[in-house]
């Protein structure tokens, strides 16, 4: 068995990024989940995110683990993720980008622990200065 995977991020940023891999690898070698909230929330939608993001928790396989990718730490799609997450066997990384979600994707079977790891390695090895 896998961990799961689900990104959540605003507006279409994480579809983007997981068809942007879809494309580059060819296939998926891990199952994406995803969530998007509105950069534009209204206070009154805040319910309606939480929710999503509580039963698509609920419906992943919490046995092997799920990492949910984020896009800035701090903002509501990783709030909720962090709210919901609390006392489970997930591990939130925030600040998705293409090299992160390539390098998890291409380790499928690796622990929740390992795949956090693999994700940050990705994000740091991703950005340079030429």
């Amino acid at each position: 068995m896998t961990v799961s995977l689900l990104v959540i991020t605003h507006n279409q940023l994480g579809q983007e990024i997981i068809d942007t891999a879809a494309s580059i690898l060819g296939k998926h070698l891990l199952d994406v989940s995803f969530i998007s909230i509105s950069a534009n929330l209204k206070p009154s939608e805040l319910g309606g995110y939480a929710d999503q993001v509580k039963n698509m928790i609920h419906q992943l396989d919490i046995a092997n683990g799920i990492l949910i990718l984020t896009d800035i730490c701090g903002a509501t799609p990783h709030n909720l993720a962090k709210y919901f997450a609390a006392d489970q066997n997930i591990n939130i990384v925030s600040g998705i980008s293409l090299p992160m979600l390539l390098r998890v994707l291409n380790y499928p079977n690796q622990s929740l622990q390992s795949l956090s790891s693999i994700a940050l390695e990705g994000a740091h090895k991703g950005v340079i200065q030429d």
